[in-house]
C-alpha cells in the first residue's frame, strides 16, 4: 500500500505522494506569512468594528438555532421507525440552516474584517483543541492518524467521542486551509483589501456552514456498521428537503401509503446506494438519490403505459412524432431576419431611449434577462420592465 513521504502514513485512495494532512501543513507554511502581514493591515479596522452585528450573528446561530434543534430531539419521542428517524433528522437540518440564513442576515450588516478575524482564530483555537482532546483521552494522534500509548478498548459510546472529534477537527482544519487558499489566490490576483477580506470570509463560511454534511459523507467510508446506519440516517434528512415531492412523484411512490413516509424510509437505502456507486461528496450522493427517485417515477409510467387502450398509445405516438418534426432551418432564419427588418424599421418611430435602444438591441442579439442585468449592473427585474415598456411602444408605433 503507498505511503506518504513524509510521515510514512498509508494514503487513501485520493492521495497521491503526501497524505492531506501533510498537504495542509505544507500550505500553512507557505501561505501563513500572508495571513499574518493581513493581520497587522486589519488591526485598525477591527478595533474601529461594531462588534454588535457579528454578536448577534453568533447568537443566533449558537444559541438559538441549538435550542431549537434540542427541542425537536426531545419532542420526537425517540423515534422507532426508519421514517420517524429520518424526519427527526429532516427537521434538526432545516433548524440548522435557519441558524445559517439568520446569521449571515446579521453578519452582513458587520464589517468583513472583524468577521474575518473571529472565524480565523476561532478555526485555529478549536483545532487545536480538538487535537489535544483526542490526543490526551484517546491516545490518537489526528494529524498521523495513528494511536499512540497504551491500547484500550473502547465502548460504543467512547468510540462515537472519537469519531465526532476527529470529524470536527477535519471541519475546523478545512475551514483554515479555506481562508489561507483564499488569501493567497487574491494576492496573487493582487485585489484590493475589502475584496479579500469579502472572498475569505466568504469560502470560511461556506466551509463552516455547507460542509456539516461533508463530514457525515465521509464517515460512509468508516468500517464501522451502526457509524455507516448513523450517517445514512443523517444525510437522508439533509437530503429529503432538496427532493421535491411532485405530483408524478408522489403517485408513483405513495402507492404502498403516505408518499411523504414511503420516501423517507427508502432514503438510506438510495444514499448507501449511491455511496457503493462510488460516490463521495455530498453533491455527487444527492445527485445520485435524485435519480434514484426519477427512476421510480418512471417505472411507474412504463406500467401504467402497459395497460393504457391502443387509441391512447397512438395519440401518444402521433404527439412525439409532431415534436420531432422541425421546419427547414433556412425558412426560420429567413422569417427571423424578416422580423428583426420589420421592427428595426419601427425603432426610429417608437421614440425609445437610449437605455432602451441598447437593451433591445442586447436582445435581439440573443442575449437572455439575466445576461443583460449581469452585463449593465442592473436587477434582473429592472431589465424586464425596460423591455416591457419597449415592447408597449413598438407596438403603439406598429398600430400608428
Amino acid at each position: 500500500m503507498p505511503q506518504c513521504e513524509d510521515c510514512q502514513r498509508p494514503l487513501q485512495s485520493y492521495e497521491t505522494l503526501l497524505c492531506r494532512f501533510c498537504l495542509f501543513r505544507l500550505v500553512e507554511w507557505a501561505n501563513w506569512s500572508k495571513v499574518r502581514m493581513l493581520f497587522e493591515r486589519i488591526l485598525p479596522m477591527i478595533w474601529a468594528a461594531d462588534p454588535t452585528p457579528l454578536a448577534m450573528a453568533w447568537h443566533a446561530f449558537t444559541d438559538t438555532t441549538f435550542e431549537v434543534m434540542e427541542r425537536i430531539k426531545s419532542t420526537q419521542l425517540s423515534p422507532t421507525s426508519i421514517a420517524g428517524h429520518v424526519a427527526c433528522e429532516e427537521a434538526v437540518w432545516r433548524a440548522y440552516y435557519a441558524g445559517v440564513r439568520q446569521y449571515e442576515t446579521h453578519a452582513n450588516r458587520g464589517t468583513s474584517a472583524l468577521e474575518f478575524y473571529t472565524l480565523l482564530l476561532r478555526a485555529i483555537a478549536m483545532r487545536r483543541y480538538y487535537r489535544r482532546y483526542l490526543r490526551r483521552r484517546f491516545h490518537y494522534d489526528v494529524r498521523r492518524g495513528t494511536r499512540r500509548g497504551p491500547r484500550m478498548q473502547l465502548t460504543q459510546a467512547a468510540f462515537t467521542l472519537l469519531i465526532e472529534g476527529q470529524a470536527l477537527h477535519d471541519l475546523y482544519e478545512n475551514v483554515f486551509q479555506a481562508c489561507l487558499q483564499a488569501v493567497s489566490k487574491a494576492e496573487e490576483e493582487r485585489k484590493d483589501l475589502l475584496p479579500l477580506l469579502r472572498e475569505a470570509v466568504t469560502a470560511m463560511r461556506h466551509m463552516l456552514f455547507e460542509n456539516k454534511a461533508g463530514c457525515f459523507a465521509r464517515m460512509l467510508r468508516s468500517s464501522v456498521p451502526w457509524i455507516q446506519a448513523d450517517a445514512m440516517i443523517k444525510l437522508a434528512g439533509y437530503m429529503r428537503p432538496h427532493i421535491k415531492m411532485y405530483g408524478s412523484v408522489r403517485r408513483a411512490i405513495g402507492e404502498d401509503g403516505d408518499p411523504r413516509t414511503i420516501l423517507r424510509t427508502r432514503l438510506p437505502g438510495y444514499v448507501w446506494e449511491a455511496h457503493r456507486a462510488g460516490a463521495t461528496e455530498t453533491s455527487e450522493l444527492l445527485q445520485y438519490v435524485r435519480r434514484s427517485v426519477d427512476q421510480s417515477r418512471r417505472n411507474l409510467s412504463k406500467r401504467s403505459l402497459s395497460y393504457a387502450p391502443e387509441s391512447v398509445l397512438e395519440s401518444r405516438e402521433e404527439r412525439r412524432k409532431r415534436k420531432q418534426h422541425t421546419s427547414d432551418d433556412l425558412e426560420e432564419w429567413y422569417a427571423r431576419q424578416e422580423l428583426f427588418q420589420r421592427r428595426a424599421a419601427l425603432i426610429p418611430h417608437a421614440g425609445l431611449s437610449p437605455r432602451e435602444a441598447e437593451f433591445l438591441s442586447l436582445s435581439c442579439h440573443g442575449w437572455s434577462y439575466s445576461a443583460i442585468a449581469s452585463q449593465k449592473n442592473v436587477k434582473v427585474g429592472t431589465v424586464k420592465t425596460t423591455m416591457f415598456r419597449v415592447h408597449k411602444k413598438l407596438r403603439k408605433a406598429a398600430g400608428s
